[in-house]
């Protein structure tokens, strides 16, 4: 922390001063995404001098507040020395902090992002919604499981033998209760004695399994009921539109009570926990007394005998769900005491021994797991499964070949656990029964037995960790498999995280068609969404020079001498730029604002040590579109060491490298003989080379002797000496001690 004083507007102002070290790699085809050493301030009134002590890194990232933030709009954050300006990025998200206030007013412009491109400090991924609170006959709980529709959420009660049907768009509206003699009853009217156990046709004995078929192609909506305790599967209806059910047919009786297991008639079922809709519409079973899954056809809306899959005895499977495209089979969620795990089987050529499974008695992956489901996008699947006695929803990646095939199952996160001490109790979930993961949204339903409540999450699913949801990179042709944050897609200067944060494109640089890109019209405080604004002519930069303080074209500067950078245009522009200068490693070491003056922009830049070597350098302009220009390896800053001791040499800087590459080609190095050195004196020179900068390897390349002359340089050509002089890094050492 480095205090200074300043002044400006007319009054003293206490600067305090942090340096932040960045360690972010440079891309040279994408320059823009360099970010690395800031030097960041903090502007106070007088006033509140007193009660500046120190601002921590968190607290830097939450405002950069002290003590004094109760003296509120006093102080705003600024770059050491630069003025706000429409262009100016704090966090190198890429979007200017102008534009995010204005548009984006929720986000916050100061929060940093590491290196990855990941925002820190952020809060909580996973976001409580909402939940529906269920009334309870039971101390228990009631809800065992949820689907949803464009209109309706589905809620199979357990304990009060029924099924409640309510608006999705107003959760605790309920359209209607369907139960006892297949009756749909009014809310109303509704008492715990009308819907009552029953084995009536369409009634219900504590109902424990449901799943909605999401592959009719006909428009219909068809689901299935696991009746537990009237040992039967029954097929029903749901008006899209209205949310009547209707009964369709029921398939089993209960088993005889000897203990058949596998050998039990087909006809039969035991405690049938789950059931699941298969790819091409076959309902499957989990007949968990006899230990076996049923295959039944659905064909015209009947139920009928179709394949047997055996378990062992110590399986007792919960949930069940179909595979993915590539994969045929189904996935199970195994709750026996020998068992804890979520696996698939394939049901060509069924094994009772899975293809992948997570989780074992012993390593607590699950404790009890009841439910498991698909959230499929693109060419992924997550796997979500409700961990009952973990009072967790887990998230899995199923992992797969080329061909589609399952090869792996990990998990990658716990989404509203009760154990998780940063949640508040309505964001947890405690027991859960069952998972709803809704298709192309990051929306899950639960049933949350233990709470009574149907509730809903925002699932924010980030499986590389790059700070953007594999979703919004799915549907927007990033790999959610690898941290892609800091690249530019479109090439328009905004980088995709950028790009997420704002809601623009990242595959399209002008999201809304009006001839202007998406980063141009934010520099300009326009809204890159909105096709309607006015039209708006780019600017266009034509010339890109470097030169010296005297005006002599050059590009190596010794630390000290002083590079001026000019700009030029094709028409004058009608405010200032931003300038940024990135070292070797990537770091930034100047951040600044580029005063225009009508067609032209002039930087001047004394090299400092903290870039030597080659120096990349970014251009913001809000009148060009795209606003950044990239330009790579600008200029060379070269050190001027202290004499050795044995040879009483010093480095040099050189002050022009020209390269023909001909037939008869030539390497020609220039300098000037030092200032301090007398005219006559005859200096001995050393020029090295390396092949690589980052990395160098110095090695001697040419010795001469010549004798300074005022006002004149010393010149020497290589292209003889060295095998690709065009690829290689050239130094200078001088003395003026005779040679021996």
């Amino acid at each position: 922390m480095l205090p200074t004083l300043l002044w400006g507007n007319g009054f003293l102002l206490f600067v305090i001063l942090f340096v932040e070290k960045g360690e972010t790699p440079v891309d040279r085809n994408n320059m823009n995404t360099a970010r690395g050493s800031r030097c960041h301030a903090l502007r106070w009134h007088a006033a509140a001098i007193a009660s500046v002590l120190f601002v921590s890194a968190s607290a830097r990232a939450q405002g950069w507040r002290t003590a004094a933030e109760s003296l509120s709009a006093d102080f705003t954050p600024r770059v050491a020395g630069q003025a706000q300006d429409t262009l100016f990025d704090s966090n190198g998200d890429s979007i200017p902090d102008a534009w995010l206030r204005l548009y984006r007013p929720g986000l916050n412009p100061l929060t940093p992002i590491d290196a990855q491109g990941t925002f820190v400090d952020m809060p909580a991924s996973n976001s409580f919604d909402t939940a529906i609170a269920l009334a309870s006959y039971n101390a228990d709980g009631n809800p065992a499981r949820v689907f949803v529709t464009e209109k309706f959420v589905v809620v199979l009660e357990q304990y009060t033998h029924r099924i409640a049907v309510h608006d999705r768009a107003y959760p605790y509206d309920v359209i209607t209760y369907y139960g006892a003699m297949a009756q749909n009853g009014a809310p109303s009217n509704h008492t715990n004695e009308t819907y009552a156990a029953s084995n009536a046709e369409g009634a219900f004995n504590q109902p424990f399994g449901m799943a909605l078929d999401i592959f009719a192609s006909d428009g219909t909506c068809r689901f299935a009921v696991a009746d537990k305790g009237n040992n039967r599967v029954q097929l029903f209806s749901l008006d899209p539109d209205s949310g009547r059910v209707t009964f369709l047919a029921a398939y089993g009786t209960k088993t005889p009570d000897a203990d058949l297991g596998n050998n039990a008639a087909t006809d039969t079922l035991a405690n049938p926990l789950a059931v699941a809709f298969m790819k091409g519409g076959d309902l499957i079973v989990s007949d968990s007394g006899n230990f076996r899954v049923l295959r039944l056809r659905t064909a015209n809306n009947t139920l009928a005998y179709g394949a047997k899959y055996d378990f062992t005895r110590d399986s007792v499977i919960y949930g069940l769900c179909h595979g993915n495209d590539s994969a045929e089979g189904f996935w199970a969620a195994d709750g026996g005491r020998q068992k804890q795990n979520v696996a698939f089987y394939h049901t060509d050529g069924f094994s009772s021994t899975p293809v992948v499974s997570l989780g074992t008695k012993d390593d607590k992956e699950f404790v009890s797991p009841r439910d498991v489901q698909l959230w499929e996008f693109g060419g992924r699947t997550h796997v979500f499964a409700a961990d009952y006695a973990g009072s967790r929803i887990r998230v899995l990646d199923a992992l797969s070949d080329a061909t589609g095939g399952y090869t792996g199952l990990v998990a990658i996160a716990d989404v509203c656990s009760y154990s998780d001490i940063s949640l508040q109790n309505h964001e947890k979930v405690y027991l859960p029964n069952g998972v709803f993961p809704v298709a192309g949204a990051n929306q899950i339903y639960v049933a949350d037995y233990g709470h009574n409540k149907i509730k809903w999450f925002s699932i924010f699913l980030d499986s590389d960790g790059d700070g953007m949801s594999d979703i919004w990179e799915e549907l927007n042709g990033l790999d959610p498999t690898r941290n892609d944050a800091l690249e530019d897609a479109d090439g328009d200067g905004l980088l995709n995280i950028g790009e997420y944060r704002a809601g623009t494109d990242p595959q399209n640089s002008d999201t809304d068609g009006d001839g202007m890109g998406d980063l141009a019209e934010m520099c300009n405080l326009r809204d890159p969404l909105d096709p309607d604004e006015d039209p708006w002519t780019a600017a266009a930069i034509t010339d890109i020079s470097v030169t010296d303080a005297a005006g002599t074209a050059t590009n190596v500067f010794l630390v000290g001498s002083e590079a001026v950078i000019t700009v030029r245009f094709d028409r004058a522009l009608t405010g200032d730029g931003r300038i940024a200068l990135y070292n070797a490693a990537g770091e930034c070491v100047v951040d600044s604002a580029l005063v225009t003056d009508g067609a032209s922009a002039t930087f001047a830049y004394v090299a400092a040590s903290n870039a030597a070597g080659v120096v990349d350098a970014k251009f913001t302009f809000a009148d060009c579109d795209p606003p950044v220009t990239n330009a790579a390896a600008l200029f060379t800053v070269v050190l001027p060491d202290e004499p050795d001791p044995e040879t009483e040499e010093t480095r040099w800087a050189i002050t022009s490298i020209v390269f023909d590459g001909s037939s008869a080609p030539t390497l020609r190095l220039a300098w000037n003989y030092p200032a301090e050195v007398a005219a006559g004196t005859e200096c001995n020179f050393r020029v090295e080379y390396s092949v690589s900068i980052t990395d160098p390897a110095w090695s001697t390349v040419k010795e001469l002797s010549a004798t300074a002359q005022e006002g004149c340089a010393a010149a020497i050509d290589l292209a003889a000496d060295i095998a690709n002089p065009a690829a290689c890094f050239f130094r200078l050492w001088w003395t003026n001690r005779p040679k021996q």
